[in-house]
């Protein structure tokens, strides 16, 4: 049995069989549930025709009929390897909160866990995680209140990942750069504080500055990083503030901003992510701001790429790894670079986290935090 996702004034039962209302239906759903793992806030959600045609073998057919009753719309673009064709759902049933039904189809039902087997975790730190996260409750009630008052657009995507939780539909993969994504990290932040492990509240242990410290930790870049860094003062400043958490209130007194999170958005879109890096960096950081160039000169989502290679690569392989050796029996679970535990547990993942740190001669600094 598996539940689905449609919106609650779609109803196609009387123009299909039931055998066709199963594929409709489960092409909408991917739509939803789509948005709630990646979460994707772009306006057309990608639907990969590898897993549409595993499931639904002749998808294109349910496809293009949902199209022409304006039920969805399609983007139209498509780039081979790159970008799969997006879907959106079209008004009147854009503007409604979903229903859940159950879907009954069994060839899509086999299908579903086929392709749900071939994405099972591999590697013992996976497996770890998993075991972990499958274990994790939510206060329900609690949860689903907070949201009763929130428009449609935001309510249903909190709705199926919270439900997810009650039905024990847990997923987790790592993607092509080794990122970690789970039940925990397409949940809303202001959602985590209903999350429970054997009635304990979950902590969360928190690297500050963490996406311009991980900078300092790629390996392609170390090299340069330590040459420059023997002769660079800026790169001392800047390695000096991410490490005790204060680059972006120094950048933001630099520029005249207060809006911290706004800030930080556009740090990210317009230096370490964006095709190009930032005037007031460049003042005040430019032999940094040099490599950042070198690196994205022939692509700028490179550098972006090195990050969560290298983010995800001592997050989950070396200190996961180790928390997993050393204490077994110690609940973790990650949001790409923090760990959540419970209270007892934090001392030691802390210790952990510094000492791997440190063997890239790199000292954060740990926040701890209620979720």
């Amino acid at each position: 049995m598996k539940k689905i996702y449609i919106p609650s004034n779609l109803d196609l039962q009387d123009q299909f069989s039931d055998r066709d209302l199963d594929k409709f239906y489960y092409l909408i759903h991917l739509i939803y549930e789509q948005r709630i793992l990646y979460k994707n806030p772009e306006e057309y959600i990608p639907l990969k025709a590898k897993y549409l045609r595993m499931v639904i073998r002749d998808y294109n057919y349910y496809r293009d009929i949902l199209i022409e009753k304006n039920i969805i719309e399609c983007d139209g673009r498509y780039i081979k390897g790159k970008k799969s064709l997006g879907y959106k759902l079209l008004p009147p049933y854009s503007e409604v909160k979903h229903k859940q039904i159950i879907l009954k189809n069994k060839i899509i039902l086999k299908n579903i866990e086929k392709w749900k087997k071939r994405r099972l975790p591999t590697t013992e730190v996976h497996l770890h995680l998993y075991d972990f996260l499958s274990k994790i409750d939510i206060d329900y009630s609690g949860a689903l209140n907070s949201i009763k008052n929130l428009p449609v657009e935001e309510y249903n995507p909190c709705k199926i990942a919270i439900d997810k939780f009650l039905n024990k539909d847990f997923f987790l993969y790592s993607d092509d750069y080794g990122r970690v994504h789970t039940n925990v990290t397409s949940l809303k932040s202001t959602l985590r504080k209903f999350l429970t492990y054997e009635s304990k509240k979950l902590i969360n242990v928190d690297v500050i500055n963490s996406q311009p410290l991980f900078l300092l930790s790629i390996p392609s870049i170390l090299p340069s990083i330590r040459c420059t860094f023997l002769n660079e003062l800026d790169l001392f400043q800047y390695k000096s503030l991410v490490e005790h958490g204060g680059l972006y209130d120094y950048l933001m007194e630099h520029c005249g901003e207060c809006d911290r999170e706004q800030f930080k958005e556009n740090f990210f879109r317009e230096t370490l992510f964006g095709k190009g890096v930032s005037r007031i960096f460049w003042q005040l950081f430019p032999s940094v701001a040099k490599i950042l160039d070198e690196v994205k000169k022939d692509d700028h989502r490179s550098l972006a790429w090195m990050m969560q290679r290298a983010e995800s690569n001592l997050i989950i392989t070396k200190i996961c790894g180790r928390i997993m050796d050393e204490h077994g029996d110690c609940f973790i679970s990650t949001i790409h670079d923090s760990i959540l535990t419970t209270t007892e547990h934090v001392d030691k993942i802390k210790l952990i986290m510094h000492q791997e740190f440190k063997k890239l001669g790199i000292l954060p600094s740990i926040r701890i935090e209620s979720t």
